[in-house]
Formats: C-alpha cells, structure tokens, sequence
C-alpha cells in the first residue's frame, strides 16, 4: 500500500510539472515578437546592431567615358559682394557640377550606395556632417550622411547668405545666415539626395545625399570610394550624379572579401 501510494505522488508530481510547464510555454507564446535586429541594441558610436553588419567591402572607381564636361568659371558672377569679389579675385572660382579629370575621366562628387541593403534597424551615427559657406561658395559640394544623423551648416563668410532646401521627401527650410551667425542644425528621416542653394548668391549650391543605412560614400576626385561592414551578399549598386543618367552595376561580395568595381557615365 505504501508503495502504491509513494508511486501516485510521483506520477501526481510529473502531471503538476508538465502542467506549469506548458502553462509557461503559452505565457511566453503571448508575448509580441520582433525582429532581432530590432530587439538588440545598437553597439557603440552610434553604429547598427552587429548583426547587420558584416566583413565586406566593395572598392572602385566612377569613370566618365567621353570628352570631359567643361568646367565653368564663377568669378564674373562673384563682383556684386564685396565679400564675395575678394574671394574671386584671389583666383579662378570654377563651378564643381563636373569634376572630371581629363587624363582619366575619374569623377568626383557623385554618391555611390548600396540600393538593396539589408533591412533593419540603423543607428545614426553621432558625429555630424558639415556644410560649409566660405570664399561664397559651398564645402563641399556633395555631402553624404545618414537618415537622423545631424547636418551642421556654417556660414565662413563675413557676408550673409540664406540656405535653401529644395528636398520633397524631407521638410524643406529656407533660412538666413548673418556673418558670425550660429550654425543652423538639422536632420533629415527619410532617404532623399536634394539640393541645397542660396537664393542671394545664386552660382552656390550643393547637393546632399540622406541614406537609410550606412553603406554609401562620396566619390573622391581620383573617382575612387569605398564602402565597408557589407554583409555577403549580392548587391545592386547605384551611383548617382546631380547631371548625370544614374547608373547601376550588380555586385557579390563574400565574408571578409573586398570586391573591386567600376561604374561608368556616358559613353
């Protein structure tokens, strides 16, 4: 009889554990899920959650295949600032919209990206970007930075300016900058490449190209860039031009590997 008993106990102990067991199973089945890469936190300095994030790189060159874009002089628009006029006057002022070395058609300024990243969750970076007013024009020319990563534009120039957003996506704005004025900080939340202008002096302007995740860059004026932490993968890159058709070559990268490209205008 003791035996039975001691037995029943046992079998009673199992029947209560598999219970609350499976109770706990359908408490946590009623919790909300989300994305890992939402859930984990985003490492230091402002970079995305490690996960997507990988070891690949994608290096190359933009090239323009043909005769080179003439550069325009800006000095014989410069005169009617005094500000603006001694700038002129300490040397050619040409206009930045084609940066085309002659020799090896490598242009500068045009935003290369990523047009398929992972999807997820991207830190904005805490270091801001700077646009710059002096010598009455615009530094630099294309300025590339994250979604809410802040852009600080300064005004150099002992004359006043007024900087002009024309984006669509994101708010557009349109202030005045005094000589000695505070910066003017803004943040831009969605993916948008616009111009900016000032409407005083009407030969400055800028572009500045806003991207949701951290796989972009700006073309040097060798036409070479670079874009790191890529996960293996096969991407479509774009490289985007403020005159130029946007053109696309298709890449793979694999982990811990560097692939090399080449994207071409023209032609």
């Amino acid at each position: 009889m003791e035996r039975t008993w001691v037995v029943r106990l046992a079998v009673a102990a199992l029947a209560a554990g598999t219970a609350l067991a499976v109770g706990c199973g359908k408490k946590e089945d009623k919790r909300p899920t989300r994305p890992e890469a939402v859930r984990q936190a985003p490492t230091p300095g402002g970079q995305a959650p490690a996960q997507l994030l990988g070891t690949s790189t994608i290096t190359g060159v933009v090239k323009y295949i043909g005769a080179p874009k003439r550069r325009e002089s800006l000095n014989n628009q410069m005169g009617a600032d005094k500000v603006c006029a001694a700038a002129s006057a300490a040397g050619p002022v040409l206009d930045e919209t084609f940066m085309i070395d002659g020799d090896t058609g490598a242009v500068k300024n045009v935003f290369v990206y990523v047009k398929n990243a992972p999807k997820g969750k991207y830190a904005a970076p805490t270091d801001a970007k700077v646009l710059d007013q002096k010598g009455c024009v615009y530094m630099p020319h294309a300025l590339a930075l994250q979604t809410n990563q802040t852009l600080n534009i300064l005004n150099s120039d002992d004359t006043t300016h007024n900087v002009n957003s024309l984006s669509e996506i994101n708010k557009g704005f349109n202030e005045s900058m005094t000589s000695g004025s505070a910066k003017i900080s803004k943040k831009f939340p969605k993916q948008e490449i616009f111009r900016i202008k000032c409407d005083v002096h009407g030969w400055m302007g800028a572009f500045v190209g806003v991207f949701e995740h951290p796989f972009f860059a700006v073309t040097a004026e060798d036409g070479s860039f670079t874009i790191e932490q890529l996960p293996a993968g096969t991407y479509t890159l774009g490289a985007y031009h403020e005159k130029l058709k946007e053109v696309e070559t298709t890449v793979t990268v694999t982990e811990d590997g560097e692939q090399t490209v080449e994207l071409s205008f023209g032609g």
